[in-house]
């Protein structure tokens, strides 16, 4: 077959990113490092989803401060203009560790061989092969969230349904760039596909071959970044910033449910379960999507027995 290409990018390092297509299916193999330039100690290289995961942090970080900056303003419970910032420099190494410790060792527990672990206990610190699975960081970021309350919960005036409502934002757009981060890394791919936008990963991580696979990576990235519009706008409407919890709420029983939707187009990923007819992940979101259901009706159940003023 004949090959032509349809893109062909210049990185300003100077390398080129080629994009070919064979009757409509996509040919997929970028390099993984953004500067071929060996770190220090680790003698490895940047790669885009360390650069894409940090970028991740940063952006995070920001809207979280932006956001959590506009509930004191509601609230009226801190006039000091620069306390968000306080709250978010000393929150952040709470989210960062969580989210690192949390994923990698869920990562170690569910995806990787148990057996080579056993024998390597010293590759659990390498989060480069085989990385970080997403449900631990969010176990992780939770248990950080948590610690952090209960820490400085009254010096900042916060409570842990607010913190979570504010999180849940900036988590989704950041879950956008971590997918993003996996395409280029032609990890965690999706099946076989004959549809025209089906992808050839030429080098997939898990050794899967060449044939057109669905970019699963892609389709999590972009419902991703509609739920992150979605969840900003229903935050900016809401007339009373009140604990409710109804945003994170909404963020589990939305982000967990696509995310087991779209593992049946995904290739399992984990190195040892093959059990009954659903993947590692999805029995990882099943947790989170009745955590969220759980919360809305708890919610919504509260509301209903509130009595309603009104004039007589």
């Amino acid at each position: 077959m004949d090959k032509f290409e349809i893109n062909s990018v210049i990185l300003h390092t100077g390398k080129r990113m080629n994009i070919f297509v064979t009757f409509a299916i996509f040919i997929w193999d970028p390099n993984p490092a953004l500067f071929d330039v060996a770190l220090p100690i680790l003698n490895r290289p940047i790669l885009w989803y360390g650069f894409l995961f940090a970028v991740a942090f940063f952006l995070s970080t920001f809207i979280f401060m932006l956001l959590l900056r506009r509930m004191y303003r509601a609230r009226g419970t801190c006039e000091d203009p620069v306390q968000a910032r306080r709250v978010t420099d000393a929150l952040l190494p709470y989210m960062l560790l969580g989210a690192i410790i949390g994923g990698r060792i869920l990562d170690v527990l569910c995806y990787q061989d148990g057996a080579y672990v056993w024998a390597h206990p010293l590759s659990i610190l390498e989060v480069w092969n085989g990385g970080l699975a997403s449900h631990g960081a969010a176990v992780g970021m939770l248990l950080s969230l948590w610690l952090f309350v209960a820490r400085n919960g009254k010096k900042y005036s916060l409570d842990l349904l607010s913190c979570l409502d504010l999180l849940a934002i900036p988590v989704s757009l950041a879950a956008v760039f971590i997918r993003i981060g996996n395409f280029i890394n032609q990890e965690i791919v999706g099946t076989l596909t004959a549809l025209p936008w089906g992808v050839r990963f030429l080098h997939a991580a898990d050794g899967s071959s060449a044939d057109a696979r669905h970019p699963v990576q892609l389709y999590e990235a972009l419902f991703y970044f509609f739920l992150f519009f979605f969840l900003w706008r229903a935050f900016w409407r809401r007339s009373a910033l009140q604990p409710s919890g109804q945003i994170v709420g909404w963020f589990l029983v939305c982000s967990f449910s696509a995310r087991f939707l779209l593992e049946y187009a995904k290739v399992e990923q984990s190195a040892w379960w093959s059990i009954g007819l659903f993947t590692m992940g999805q029995m990882l979101s099943v947790p989170f999507i009745c955590a969220g259901v759980w919360l809305l009706h708890r919610l919504q159940s509260s509301s209903a027995m509130v009595p309603s003023s009104g004039k007589k």
